[in-house]
């Protein structure tokens, strides 16, 4: 009896393994009504799941910053990115 393949195996999505060539250092150091987030850790900008503002958006509710955390740290990660695609 044959099956059907899914979706998934037909229109596979098109991801790139994380290597030293593709993942960037982040580095992160936000100050707000003195507050502080600090960070350092690598993105795959290549990855179809990572986005900045869902990262964000996490990040400041696991850690319980205050919501203007969100916007800093999307800018960011998003500047750091940049910077050092160059």
């Amino acid at each position: 009896m044959k099956t059907q393949a899914s979706a998934f195996y037909r229109n596979p999505i098109k991801f790139k393994m994380p290597t030293s060539e593709n993942l960037v250092p982040i580095l992160l150091d936000i100050e707000i009504d003195d507050q502080r987030y600090k960070d350092a850790f690598t993105w795959n900008p290549s990855d179809p799941d990572s986005k900045v503002v869902l990262f964000a958006k996490r990040t400041v509710k696991d850690l319980r910053l205050p919501l203007a955390f969100v916007t800093q740290i999307g800018n960011g990660s998003s500047s750091e990115w940049w910077r050092r695609r160059r």
